[in-house]
């Protein structure tokens, strides 16, 4: 699924059960004061507070001064204000001021809007927040997550009733989040809690050592299903998923694995189109990440009772260095992020025993050992990159067993380190920091509740409790259904002005958007006492033990996919219905392909990006612009390969495939002339969202003007210099705001999305609306795809 929020935003730790703490989860920091703990960061709210108090009395006082006509003349030498239905008046209702002081605190009138909007919108931002030791930095969406994390608490604080907000559920969330908090107990335990998992790879040395009938073969593969039953995804990765063609039967999909470090770049030797900042900065995360492993082999052999496989403080710079060319060897094998981005390239469904000819896992036995898996699997197996699953098979046969045996016991160190004692989670901050450029520690608090609120977790048990306080009322739900409804209806009619796209085409796009599912705030079965403790039956929390009871958590998630695995006495079928890939209490949105939906969790209709009885300018500039955008993933370089019944299907002649592409290569080059300290952004990688990012903004200023804007329904913000035109960019620019280090923002370059300086500045590149609302040279040669 695609969502809104690049995964470097999300700066939390205890990203247990995905990647080797890469897993994308919300974050608090926000800056300087409201890091500590649940007092001071209510510090914040307080000074927002104040910067309102402040901006009443400058309204008060333009009453009787000249304050709107001085900011008009600041405005009029080069950014005229041009006539709009919402510059008839000024909103002064609390929540309208509020917002405008938000939004005049975040810009800098001062900068060029022409020049560099991003400068414009996010300079006040950028200035006035600042980044600690080990803190990668701050963004409209960790400011938004820390104020959400205040009502999150709220619901997992211990005195509150359970009973009518979630019951025996709300009450095991409770129960798990103060273990969590308990890391005087963690600590006390040490490492006694994954004794178990690094028996599995002492066995693969101890039977190289004996005369034991087992081939090599039987032996690695024989471990790494075990690990892989035990929630460690190693040297490959798999989901449960529908069929992508048929979209009626329910299937394993398998891909190739999560590596130590987060891209596989960081391994590849250099190549000629790489500049000497990359190979550099590569070359010194490698070396980083060899001291890094050798540091956490040692902190885990002074807390077992013998020696880590044949690792010892004499011989570590030699075995570290034949781990990192073992896992060298397995990136080289990996397919490019491109090529993944593909639906029909990831597509080859195939019999059990041909996936095991390429991969041989043991496939029946793995899936019959997996919690709710069949114990007779009668389905395919989806095997999404077979060259690289050959690949790693054929390393895995060529690498000593001591090596292999290593190399498992730090993914087990990198993937449990967070959850075991004080030293191990240490060193694994200093790991993150080392090689992303952040640590992810924080308040204990807030890594705690990050970490139950996650839907694979207790997300859906806290989510009654959790809308209840953060109150998102009846007023707000009917104008961001109102809001889904006009971004449909903008490309509706933006469609008969294609003209590079085929009658019939233009109908099936048409009947794709309105089947398109739309799901707002919450499931509604999460607000039902009754199913909700349903649904969290077979989980129980023990005392004493958060370690096995984050393990037993990974267990029932995966349980609930896997019950839907045809087997001899379960047939073939769909998931049906809907299943939310994101807790309500998150700060974000996605769009599914294979769904055809958009959904967008409780926790982003808040301020900043929404505000109830704020101006429909900065609604829709803001929230607007963030459901275009998950609407153009529908029709990106990968969603306009799914139907409206969210299987793939060819619905575009090859005259409009071809030129898909040429208008989107426009996109491609734009955004690779955008680079950070010498390392450029990919083109190809950020496609997707770049698309939605245009396309988002022009749909939301076409949904906006078709709801009032520029016609006489709407007001502007009190005390601001800005026409309601002018709004909806500042609204929409300040999205992105975001100040973070270099090495985070160079890291950042790994991702999906675009930048956020850059996001800003590829769409107001593009726009003609962005131009004519500041007095800007119109875009000569925009990119533009829809419209």
């Amino acid at each position: 699924s695609r969502d809104l929020s690049s995964s470097f935003d999300s700066q939390s730790p205890l990203t247990l059960g995905a990647s080797a703490g890469h897993e994308p989860a919300p974050d608090g920091f926000a800056g300087k004061d409201q890091d500590a703990d649940p007092v001071v960061a209510r510090r914040w709210l307080r000074r927002k507070h104040a910067l309102s108090l402040g901006l009443i009395a400058v309204v008060l006082a333009a009453v009787v001064t000249t304050i709107g006509i001085l900011s008009s003349e600041i405005h009029s030498l080069r950014h005229p204000p041009h006539s709009s239905s919402e510059s008839s008046g000024e909103c002064l209702t609390p929540e309208c001021i509020d917002a405008s002081a938000v939004l005049m605190d975040g810009a800098n009138l001062s900068a060029d809007p022409c020049q560099d909007f991003y400068a414009y919108a996010c300079g006040g931002f950028v200035d006035r927040h600042y980044m600690p030791h080990g803190r990668g930095g701050a963004s409209q969406f960790t400011i938004a997550t820390r104020d959400n994390d205040m009502v999150i608490l709220q619901s997992l604080e211990e005195g509150g009733p359970t009973e009518g907000h979630g019951g025996r559920a709300l009450a095991k969330a409770r129960k798990y989040y103060q273990q969590c908090m308990d890391t005087t107990a963690m600590d006390a335990r040490g490492v006694s809690p994954i004794l178990d998992l690094l028996t599995i790879p002492d066995f693969l040395v101890d039977v190289d050592n004996s005369s034991a009938n087992f081939t090599k073969e039987e032996v690695v593969f024989g471990a790494i299903r075990e690990l892989q039953q035990r929630h460690l995804r190693i040297f490959t990765d798999f989901y449960v998923g529908e069929d992508r063609l048929s979209g009626n039967e329910t299937m394993v999909n398998v891909r190739q694995g999560i590596l130590g470090l987060l891209d596989a770049s960081y391994y590849r030797r250099p190549g000629k189109n790489d500049t000497e900042a990359v190979m550099k900065r590569n070359a010194a995360i490698l070396q980083a990440y060899k001291a890094l492993l050798w540091k956490g082999l040692r902190l885990l052999e002074t807390r077992t009772a013998h020696s880590v496989s044949t690792f010892s403080a004499k011989g570590s710079g030699d075995e570290v260095e034949a781990v990192v060319a073992f896992e060298t060897r397995l990136a080289g094998c990996h397919s490019p992020k491109e090529n993944l981005q593909d639906p029909r390239q990831t597509h080859n469904p195939m019999p059990v025993e041909e996936a095991e000819e390429i991969f041989p896992l043991g496939w029946s036995t793995f899936l019959a050992g997996m919690p709710g898996g069949p114990s007779n699997y009668t389905g395919r197996i989806n095997v999404e990159t077979p060259d690289a699953l050959r690949c790693v098979t054929r390393v895995l046969g060529e690498t000593p067993m001591e090596v292999i045996a290593l190399y498992m016991k730090i993914m087990i160190l990198l993937h449990r380190a967070e959850i075991l004692d004080k030293d191990l989670r240490q060193w694994k901050y200093q790991f993150n920091l080392e090689t992303t450029g952040n640590s992810g520690h924080g308040p204990r608090w807030r890594q705690c509740m990050d970490l139950v609120q996650s839907y694979q977790r207790f997300g859906f048990a806290i989510t009654k409790a959790y809308t209840e306080h953060r109150g998102f009322g009846e007023e707000g739900r009917r104008e961001v259904i109102s809001m889904f409804e006009g971004v449909e209806r903008a490309f509706l009619d933006t469609l008969p002005e294609v003209g590079w796209m085929e009658p019939d085409t233009k109908t099936y796009a048409a009947e794709k958007a309105r089947r398109m599912k739309k799901h707002l705030g919450y499931p509604e079965w999460a607000m039902d006492d009754v199913q909700v403790e349903r649904y969290f039956e077979d989980v129980e929390v023990e005392d004493g033990k958060f370690y096995e009871n984050t393990v037993a958590l990974m267990g029932d998630h995966q349980r609930r996919n896997f019950e839907d695995l045809p087997s001899g006495d379960r047939p073939r079928r769909g998931r049906g219905g809907h299943r939310w890939g994101m807790s309500p209490t998150e700060v974000n949105a996605y769009y599914s392909p294979t769904k055809n939906s958009m959904n967008f969790p409780a926790g982003i209709l808040n301020p900043p990006f929404y505000t109830t009885g704020a101006p429909l300018a900065l609604n829709y500039g803001s929230l607007g612009a963030f459901i275009g955008h998950e609407f153009l993933h529908g029709f990106d370089s990968t969603g306009r390969k799914y139907g409206a019944d969210g299987t793939l299907r060819d619905w575009w002649t090859e005259r409009e495939e071809a030129e898909y592409e040429r208008l989107t290569s426009c996109f491609v080059g734009q955004y690779e002339r955008f680079e950070v300290a010498g390392h450029r952004v990919d083109g190809e990688v950020t496609l997707g969202e770049n698309i939605a990012d245009n396309g988002g903004a022009a749909l939301a200023w076409r949904a906006w003007k078709r709801a009032g804007g520029g016609s006489g329904g709407g007001k502007v913000l009190p005390g601001s210099p800005w026409t309601a035109e002018q709004v909806f960019w500042v609204g929409f620019g300040q999205n992105f705001c975001t100040v973070e280090s270099e090495e985070m923002a160079i890291h950042s370059l790994k991702d999906e999305h675009s930048p956020s300086r850059f996001r800003v500045q590829g769409v107001t590149a593009n726009s003609e609306a962005f131009a004519k609302a500041f007095g800007c040279p119109v875009p000569k040669e925009p990119c533009i795809l829809f419209g």
